[in-house]
């Protein structure tokens, strides 16, 4: 969900359900034009960021959930509109894939950057199993991706963790080899 929030999605904090989006940020496919990289440089996802390094400077080890674009696509435009706008405003849902996948790729970056040991990286909502084979092979398994070549001549000492899902997936559309 900080990904979420950073886009501009309002988050409810609950210890008993878990954290949940309670309000899109974008409500048509025109609210897409609107939308930007996120900041890191404020918010939750400031605070998060910052403190890997504090975490680290007192010698833990230091894990962080990275989501992956379709995922953060149907945290921050209502589920049903997403699909919607796949298969009849595909140039819009690029659009914002490209920028939720800058973005992501900004995240996973400034996390190595502040000494994240490891960077676990899951698209629930946005597997094989959930989309259907050709929009994975279109869409959500090329975002993903990108998203980790981007990510991968950028590590030094931090590994990254896909989510078995994730990587079964990449896998039988040929992007991955175990």
């Amino acid at each position: 969900t900080v990904e979420a929030e950073a886009f501009g999605a309002t988050v409810i904090f609950d210890q008993k359900v878990g954290n949940r989006v309670s309000e899109y940020c974008i409500s048509e496919t025109s609210s897409i034009e609107n939308i930007e990289t996120i900041n890191l440089n404020k918010g939750r996802i400031f605070e998060v960021l910052s403190s890997i390094k504090i975490l680290k400077d007192s010698g833990e080890d230091v894990i962080l959930c990275v989501t992956g674009p379709i995922s953060i696509a149907t945290s921050i435009f209502e589920s049903r509109l997403f699909y919607g706008a796949v298969r009849k405003e595909r140039d819009k849902i690029d659009r914002l894939l490209t920028i939720i996948g800058d973005s992501t790729v900004k995240y996973a970056l400034e996390a190595i950057k502040q000494g994240a040991d490891i960077i676990s990286f899951a698209d629930p909502t946005g597997t094989i199993d959930i989309v259907g084979p050709k929009v994975y092979a279109e869409i959500a398994g090329r975002s993903v991706y990108n998203i980790l070549k981007r990510v991968e001549n950028k590590l030094t000492n931090t590994i990254v963790h896909l989510c078995g899902k994730t990587s079964t997936s990449l896998e039988a559309i040929g992007l991955l080899k175990s």
